[in-house]
C-alpha cells in the first residue's frame, strides 16, 4: 500500500523514470511517462535486480531478482518472481502484495 503523499510502497521508493530503491531497473523497452504521482500501472511489469556488498570477500553473496508487478488498483500492485544468490544458485521465489 502506498505511503499517504509520497511515491513509496512499504520500504521501496518508485520514480516516473523506471528506477526504483533497492538497485531495480524497470526493462530499457518499458513505457516511460512525465514525472507525476508515481501511479502502480507506471510499476506494473517485468522488472531485474541486483544487490551486492561492496567489499570483494563479499561478492559471492550477490543476489540477483527477476520480478512481475501487477496492479490491483492506484495504490496497490502484487510482485511475485525469483531470485539467487551467487554462492548458492539456487533459486527461491518471491511473492508479495504491496
Amino acid at each position: 500500500t502506498r505511503n499517504p503523499g509520497t511515491n513509496a510502497f512499504g520500504d521501496m521508493t518508485f520514480s516516473a523514470d523506471g528506477t526504483a530503491s533497492g538497485g531495480f531497473k524497470k526493462r530499457l523497452d518499458s513505457q516511460k511517462r512525465a514525472f507525476h504521482k508515481v501511479e502502480t500501472r507506471d510499476l506494473a511489469g517485468k522488472w531485474r535486480g541486483c544487490v551486492c556488498a561492496p567489499f570483494v570477500p563479499c561478492w559471492p553473496l550477490t543476489q540477483f531478482f527477476w520480478t512481475e508487478k501487477t496492479a490491483l488498483n492506484q495504490d496497490r500492485y502484487e510482485e511475485s518472481g525469483h531470485c539467487c544468490c551467487l554462492a548458492l544458485p539456487l533459486p527461491c521465489s518471491v511473492e508479495s502484495t504491496t
